[in-house]
């Protein structure tokens, strides 16, 4: 979790200066999932501004969190790493689907990451999902559990058609 934590303080605090409970309030709000404990967000807050990716100031005896240049600059980086991860998970898909799908794929992806909270969870499922695939692929097995291998495909599509 630290890793999207991370990204996640450093895309809110682009737009907006916030308090360690703002980020942790806005966390849980924003994936739906349980708040960061201050054990986990604060150790976060002060590893970012001793590598001068964060500034702070105080407020109403609050210290109140920025992004710095630096931290501009990284957030851009694993952006951009982030993007790649996106276009490895759909170049894979990619020999499996005709151009309208990867199409309609992309377009998904790119609602999905405009949407409020982030998607590193759901770009590390697909993540998870491309390499059981080439793991699959690269088997002995394969040759011999294809069948079984496409059911398998077939059932967990179906099942997330269902969720539309």
């Amino acid at each position: 979790m630290e890793g999207y934590l991370k990204i996640f303080v450093l895309k809110e605090l682009k737009d907006k200066e916030r308090s360690g409970y703002d980020l942790m309030r806005d966390f849980a709000l924003s994936t739906g999932t349980s708040r960061p404990s201050p054990g986990t967000i604060y150790p976060l807050l002060n590893d970012l501004l001793e590598k001068g990716l964060l500034k702070v100031s105080e407020k109403s005896n609050k210290k109140i969190y920025s992004l710095s240049k630096k931290g501009e600059a990284v957030l851009a980086k694993l952006m951009r790493e982030q993007k790649k991860s996106v276009e490895r998970t759909i170049n894979m898909f990619g020999l499996v689907c005709n151009p309208s799908e990867i199409k309609k794929m992309r377009k998904s992806l790119e609602i999905m990451g405009r949407k409020k909270g982030i998607i590193a969870n759901d770009i590390g499922t697909l993540n998870i999902f491309r390499n059981a695939i080439v793991e699959f692929a690269n088997s002995k097995n394969y040759s011999s559990k294809r069948k079984e291998f496409r059911n398998i495909v077939k059932h967990a599509s179906k099942k997330i058609m269902e969720l539309s």
